[in-house]
């Protein structure tokens, strides 16, 4: 791990405090002067009654020094947002919003806008997260994530900062690769690649299957040589480089199933599923810095192995399908896991919609979901209700819930949004909290750092646990991704809400592009050192938490500045046209494009490391490749060759043209393994040519 830059930290020394919880009457059994079971979050007459059980708020001056501090910084962090929604919101205009969703296209001939509302996400959660052990943790946390304004879709009311809805998701599938593919200007120049171009990303999907063969033989061998040592090393291997990035298993309760696991050897039930599952994705599975170079994720013997491994859990996952448990939303989203790994997209995608299902029935009848009608009002009860956690497994409990329904939720949305399919209706239910709670029983206190503008408060996982470093980053890499994207949705949804006249649509768009990078600016600064990125593309993260969430970065200064890049390269518009363009959409555009270009500079650190979400890289780097050389070849059309090299000067950003090579190196790799990238890779290499067509190269 990189060492934090800049001034040393001083560091608080972890104070260690009995935090066991005193037994206490809930409201209802103090009011009967009956004896209460204190049972959290409902006493057991409460649970029979049906009585409103509520306990007393613990006093805040019992809580130790360190968290009281935490407490007041936070309050200090809520303060300067308010100033500045109250800033936001003083500045913007006063518009109304109408339903239907203006076509880009039209937006040269029609007067249009964006209406932003205030930051609906603080970044800086973050820093708060060592209170997590008290309850005014998720108080404070639900005081700076407050639900944004509502707005309307025809005649639906929505709140803000909710999963995005299936319309909101179809509608920001317009970013997508399929949508940019049909954008006329890629039929115009490559009409020989129509069916390249137009053929629905699920068919082309269709074609990849597994990346390997194994019999009977091999199954049972692999089962026979999975002794204790071997085990052991798997385990080890996945809580390293894989929970880190989903934090759906407690290392604790795994490490227990491996116990039962070495006495009962391979039975056919739920727990031996989840372990050979957790050995299917450990075997293809390196760190970063292992797989700099091409070939290691390639090994057909670690292949082979794998999918052995996967074979062998497939046999028993059918007992959990009807199961109503947290065991079963973990099997089948780690069966989500090794397909998408393994290229196995479509077959990925019915894995995941499926463990969200079993994610939805288990918090829908444990009544912590809330249907999104049901909103307003509800989120603080949400809060009271986690905050009232008795027992220590009752938490452990809560914790891997919460972890594996964003786990769902996000990966469901990651793979809907590219396939435009439909999911399963998790997305149709608030968040069940703000954030997931931290993992417990690890926490001996906490350590503080000092920056210029920030005091950074971090988990502080006890260092004799075996597990201790991945826990701490795993936690740590959940808490910045999932705010990445609950502002990710919040950019699609605001994309879905135009003004009903206004005569500056760049301006506003503009506007709009400030407050979302001040958002993740903020975002950014509050990033513990453990997860903190090098800002510049060029720079190694040297980890696969910090790789990914620079791309999620990425992500949110693609997508809202998308509307420039479409206005261009998806309508009409000619290279006369650009020529005349507002220097506001010319600087947006440029924008848009300087950040493609560093996207795919980045991600080569990340070409040969097989990760599930390696498919999205290719996505991406799809999508950013098409718009750069799109831009490149709609400078040079109908102009002189002087005009066009300025057209170019103007919108492309240096070194464009090695991006492109770049990305072509990362289609090549996974070719013989994924449909998408070979299809990118053909029309990209022809979409090239074409340019030097018409550069006169």
């Amino acid at each position: 791990m990189e060492k934090p830059s800049g001034e040393l930290r001083s560091i608080r020394p972890a104070a260690i405090y009995d935090r066991k919880r005193a037994s206490t009457a809930c409201s209802v059994c103090r009011a009967r002067k009956t004896k209460c079971d204190s049972e959290r979050p409902v006493c057991g007459f409460c649970r029979a009654s049906g009585g409103n059980c509520r306990y007393p708020e613990p006093d805040a001056s019992k809580l130790d020094q360190g968290s009281l501090e935490i407490l007041t910084r936070i309050n200090q962090l809520e303060q300067t947002l308010k100033s500045h929604i109250s800033q936001a919101l003083n500045s913007k205009p006063n518009t109304s919003i109408r339903g239907a969703f203006l076509p880009i296209s039209q937006l040269q001939d029609r007067s249009s806008g964006y209406h932003s509302t205030s930051p609906s996400m603080l970044p800086t959660l973050l820093e708060s997260s060592g209170a997590s052990e008290h309850v005014q943790y998720h108080h404070q946390i639900g005081q700076l994530d407050p639900v944004s304004q509502p707005f309307k879709i025809g005649s639906t009311t929505l709140p803000m900062d909710v999963p995005p809805s299936t319309e909101i998701l179809s509608h920001a599938s317009d970013m997508s690769l399929e949508a940019v593919l049909k954008w006329p200007i890629f039929l115009g120049l490559l009409p020989h690649l129509a069916t390249e171009l137009h053929t629905p990303t699920t068919e082309v999907l269709a074609k990849d299957g597994p990346i390997a063969t194994v019999t009977e033989q091999d199954i049972d061998m692999a089962l026979q040589n999975l002794r204790p040592g071997t085990l052991d090393h798997l385990v080890d291997n996945f809580l390293a480089n894989n929970n880190i990035k989903n934090p759906v298993l407690d290392s604790d309760t795994l490490r227990t199933y491996v116990q039962e696991f070495n006495m009962s050897r391979p039975q056919w039930d739920g727990k031996t599923c989840l372990i050979l599952l957790v050995c299917a994705i450990s075997v293809i599975s390196n760190s970063l810095e292992q797989e700099l170079e091409p070939g290691v994720s390639k090994s057909d013997e670690r292949l082979k192995m794998a999918e052995a491994y996967f074979q062998a859990s497939q046999r028993r996952i059918g007992m959990l399908h009807h199961e109503n448990s947290i065991l079963a939303g973990q099997c089948t989203f780690l069966t989500g896991v090794y397909l998408c790994s393994t290229n196995q997209i479509i077959s990925g995608w019915k894995a995941f919609v499926h463990a969200s299902n079993q994610c939805l029935a288990l918090l829908r009848s444990n009544g912590r979901l809330q249907p999104k009608e049901s909103l307003f009002g509800k989120r603080d009860e949400q809060m009271d209700s986690h905050a009232n956690i008795g027992s220590q497994d009752v938490a452990s409990q809560r914790y891997v819930e919460e972890s594996l329904y964003w786990g769902c939720l996000k990966s469901e949305i990651e793979v809907r949004f590219e396939l435009c399919l439909p999911g399963s209706g998790l997305d149709r239910f608030d968040y069940p909290i703000v954030y997931p709670s931290p993992p417990v029983n690890y926490h001996q206190g906490g350590a503080t750092t000092e920056d210029s503008a920030y005091s950074t408060m971090t988990p502080f996982v006890c260092s004799g646990h075996k597990d201790h470093h991945s826990i701490e980053i795993g936690w740590l890499y959940y808490l910045a991704e999932i705010a990445t994207k609950r502002i990710r949705s919040n950019v699609w949804a605001e994309s879905y809400t135009i003004p009903a006249v206004h005569t500056s649509w760049a301006l506003q768009l503009d506007k709009r592009v400030t407050e979302f990078e001040w958002q993740i600016q903020e975002w950014y600064k509050a990033l513990p050192e453990q997860v903190k990125f090098p800002i510049d593309p060029l720079i190694p993260t040297r980890s696969i938490t910090r790789y990914i969430l620079r791309h999620h970065m990425f992500d949110i200064q693609e997508d809202v500045r998308f509307p420039a890049i479409q206005a261009l390269l998806g309508s009409s518009f000619s290279s006369q046209d650009l020529k005349q363009l507002s220097p506001v959409l010319t600087k947006l555009s440029r924008e848009f494009l300087s950040t493609a270009v560093n996207r795919i500079r980045a991600c080569s650190e990340c070409f040969y490391h097989r990760h599930h979400g390696q498919w999205f890289g290719i996505r991406g780097l799809g999508r950013n490749a098409l718009q750069i050389l799109g831009m490149a070849c709609k400078c040079r059309q109908d102009v002189g060759d002087d005009d066009g090299v300025e057209l170019e000067k103007q919108f492309l950003p240096p070194g464009w043209n090695d991006a492109i090579h770049l990305a072509l190196t990362y289609f090549e790799y996974w070719s013989n393994e994924c449909a998408d990238a070979r299809r990118m890779g053909k029309v990209i290499t022809e979409l090239l040519r074409v340019y030097q067509t018409l550069a006169h190269y």
